[in-house]
Formats: C-alpha cells, sequence, structure tokens
C-alpha cells in the first residue's frame, strides 16, 4: 500500500474523537439556539434587564456605554461560538494537530481575554466614582477574572501545540 493512501481501518480513537465532535456540535448548536430563545423570552416577559449581572429596571436605564460593551461581548461570543465549531469541524475530519487547529486556538484564547477585558471594564461605566477608583476596580478585576486567566491558558496552549506541530514536521522530513 502507498504511504499516502488511508488505511481501510479506523483508528478507534479517531472514531471515538469524531463521534464525541458531533455530539459537542450537535450541543453546541442546541445551547446557542436555546440560550437565544430564552433570553428573548425573559426580556419580553420581564420587565427587568441583566447587562454584566448588574440588574435594571428598564432597557432605558442601561448607559449607553455598558450597551456598546454588552453589544461587543455578545458579538465576542459569537466569533467564539463559530470558531469553537470550526475547530470541531476539524476534529470531526480527523485533523488533529495541525496549523489550523492552533490557529482557532490562539483565536478562541484571544476571544476570552478580550471577552474578561470587556467584562472588567462594565462596573467602571456603571460606577459613579473618581478615576482612581476605576483603575483600581479595573486592576482588580482583570487580575481575578477567568476569562482572563482561561484565554491566556489557552493562547499558551496552542503556543505549544504550534512547537509540537513543527517537531513533528521536521520528525516526518527525518530519514
Amino acid at each position: 500500500m502507498n504511504a499516502n493512501e488511508s488505511s481501510p481501518k479506523i483508528n478507534p480513537q479517531m472514531k471515538r474523537i469524531r463521534v464525541i465532535s458531533q455530539l459537542i456540535k450537535a450541543l453546541l448548536l442546541i445551547y446557542v439556539f436555546a440560550v437565544g430563545l430564552i433570553a428573548v423570552l425573559l426580556h419580553t416577559s420581564s420587565n427587568s434587564w441583566r447587562i454584566f449581572d448588574m440588574p435594571f429596571s428598564k432597557f432605558s436605564d442601561i448607559p449607553a456605554g455598558l450597551k456598546l460593551l454588552y453589544a461587543l461581548a455578545e458579538g465576542i461570543f459569537l466569533l467564539a461560538v463559530v470558531s469553537f465549531y470550526r475547530l470541531l469541524n476539524l476534529y470531526e475530519q480527523g485533523t488533529v494537530f495541525s496549523l489550523a487547529n492552533v490557529r482557532l486556538y490562539k483565536w478562541l484564547g484571544c476571544l476570552a481575554v478580550g471577552y474578561g477585558l470587556l467584562e472588567a471594564c462594565a462596573p467602571m461605566i456603571r460606577s459613579d466614582v473618581d478615576i482612581f477608583r476605576h483603575l483600581e476596580i479595573f486592576l482588580f478585576e482583570v487580575a481575578g477574572s477567568p476569562w482572563i486567566i482561561g484565554g491566556l491558558f489557552v493562547v499558551m496552549i496552542s503556543l505549544i501545540m504550534k512547537e509540537a506541530c513543527k517537531l513533528r514536521e521536521e520528525q516526518e522530513l527525518t530519514v
């Protein structure tokens, strides 16, 4: 058999990865549509709004800056869903360690950091304290944000995966 041809037997671990990837993709789509539907139903049936865990009685009570941050956060959320779906597609196709996976992991990490920064900025827009207190709140929020810490961790994993891909390519070239 030629080295470029795939073997007729499918690796059982790869088959398991493909099945789990398909399952997670289905659950992700259900989650995104269910959360969207629930959010619409909650906002239309009640007169309360929660933006970054801050309650508001009316939509007009929400500051314009906070509305902008929330719109950016929702955009980041949608980009993360699309990127995660693309990553699951690669896994389903059998592509586990490639530069495409590395790029998606790095992108997901950067999106998580961006979301964490938006979440850290939200209390500063809402509060009526002085600028130095804003800076203190921001630094405290950034240091304790699981989104920022987790995002940096995912970026680090993507850099490790990139080095692993380079080593694998060098190994394939070695006779």
